[in-house]
């Protein structure tokens, strides 16, 4: 994938897609700001798709269950995501239901839009390689497409067929709050040209302290992604961070250039007449 003549501007695209997105709505960032809580709230999604032999969908212990065998995360941090999405009203309890540990519960249009414009960023910056999936954008506004492409995007994962673990320097990072978006947006601005961000402005952009901010930027440093500026609080983007940023870029336009087109024939079929 990086050695497509196109590969920089998709993946600048897709930096600045998914940077937009989280900054444009600081709120709606703080639900979905590391790699756990994306990979909760995309399960949630993908298990209330996929009903069991019994017919339950999603429910506390199905997720749990979930992020124990795939070790997205521990049972106790599940949970806790799952209460932020509840308050937030990204998932709500099914039928007036109050244990969230036992009843099902059900995904919002909240959530189910982040994914839509998540998975429309993904396929948008892949056409740039790809120019045959420029009309394949559309297929997000079918219901019954959103649904083929979750179960396919969640059955990857599950099987190892999905994105990696991220590259190396990264994974410290990832497990932080907001780590890895200002890793990308740090990546974006090398990119376009542009000075690196300040630990201020990344803070009023994404509505996180700065002094997180300022402790995300010393995990970087530490990693050696970026680099101090002699004694000031300003960092240099170093070679390894554009790598380990283009590894992520061609890393998600590889699965969904797999996974679109057997979405497309899943549609069909789950729209075919028996």
């Amino acid at each position: 994938m990086r050695a497509r003549p196109a590969f920089r501007d998709a993946s600048t695209r897709l930096l600045n897609g998914i940077v937009t997105l989280h900054r444009s709505d600081p709120a709606r960032h703080r639900l979905f700001s590391d790699r756990g809580r994306v990979f909760v709230a995309f399960f949630c999604l993908y298990l209330h798709g996929l009903p069991n032999q019994n017919g339950t969908r999603l429910t506390m212990s199905r997720l749990e269950a979930a992020c124990l065998k795939h070790e997205i995360c521990s049972a106790a941090r599940a949970r806790s995501i799952v209460q932020l999405l509840l308050r937030a009203r990204y998932l709500t309890m099914a039928d007036n239901a109050e244990d969230g540990r036992t009843k099902p519960m059900e995904p919002t249009a909240p959530l189910r839009d982040y994914f839509k414009q998540r998975w429309a960023i993904n396929i948008a910056s892949l056409a740039v390689v790809s120019p045959r999936f420029e009309t394949f954008s559309s297929a997000l506004d079918r219901h019954a497409f959103r649904d083929a492409l979750c179960a396919l995007i969640g059955h990857s994962h599950l099987t190892g067929r999905g994105l990696p673990a991220e590259p190396d320097g990264l994974s410290e990072i990832t497990e932080l709050d907001s780590g890895l978006m200002i890793m990308l947006r740090l990546a974006l601005a090398d990119r376009l040209g542009d000075p690196p961000p300040s630990a201020n402005g990344m803070s009023r952009e994404f509505g996180i302290s700065r002094a997180h901010v300022s402790n995300i930027l010393q995990a970087g440093e530490r990693t050696g992604l970026i680099a101090r500026v002699g004694a000031t609080s300003t960092f240099a983007i170093r070679a390894p961070l554009c790598e380990r940023m283009s590894d992520y870029c061609a890393a998600t336009m590889l699965l969904y250039e797999s996974i679109v087109p057997d979405a497309l024939v899943l549609e069909g079929r789950h729209s075919s007449p028996p």
